[in-house]
């Protein structure tokens, strides 16, 4: 006699398996990078923001002042002082870019939340972290350098982490 088994248990529930799931890596996430303030309007010395400069009809009107500190009128690209209402730093361009480009924002790079471009700190070479540890060599002098802090190798023993223990280097500013 052939029959079948009754039971008052009901069915388990049918199981769907993800292929994918067993799979899965768990990655840890570094936080999101919190809103970076507009370092190209803020006041070198108070970080005040700063205020378009007053000045006489037929002047540049391009320069900044800091309406805390009243230093003299700056460059609205570079904030370097304008004494005479007209920028004289030759590294104007450069420095306006350090100061308004995008960071890294590849978790998985060494160098996340860095500004996107560094200046070389001896010859302000301007360099973009492409991939791979933070320490970078110069093309331009050969110094080679910390991405993330920009001290130099000769600073620390750098062979020791690819990771930099320092706080993260300001947005870059200088006059040539």
């Amino acid at each position: 006699m052939g029959g079948t088994v009754s039971s008052t248990e009901p069915d388990p529930p049918p199981r769907h398996e993800n292929p994918i799931l067993p799979q899965a890596t768990i990655r840890v996430r570094k936080p999101p990078l919190s809103k970076e303030p507009d370092y190209s309007r803020m006041c070198p010395k108070c970080s005040s923001i700063l205020k378009p400069a007053v000045v006489p009809a037929g002047h540049n009107i391009s320069l900044l002042q800091c309406p805390l500190c009243y230093t003299t009128p700056l460059c609205k690209h570079c904030l370097y002082p304008c004494p005479d209402g007209t920028c004289t730093n030759q590294s104007c361009q450069v420095v306006s870019l350090l100061l308004t480009c995008d960071r890294v924002t590849d978790y998985e790079s060494s160098v996340y939340g860095c500004a996107l471009f560094r200046a070389c700190p001896k010859c302000h070479t301007l360099m973009m972290h492409e991939s791979g540890c933070n320490w970078v060599t110069c093309p331009q002098c050969r110094y080679s350098f910390c991405f993330i802090c920009l001290r130099g190798t000769q600073e620390f023993n750098y062979h020791s982490s690819r990771t930099c223990s320092a706080q993260k280097a300001p947005r870059q500013r200088f006059q040539t």
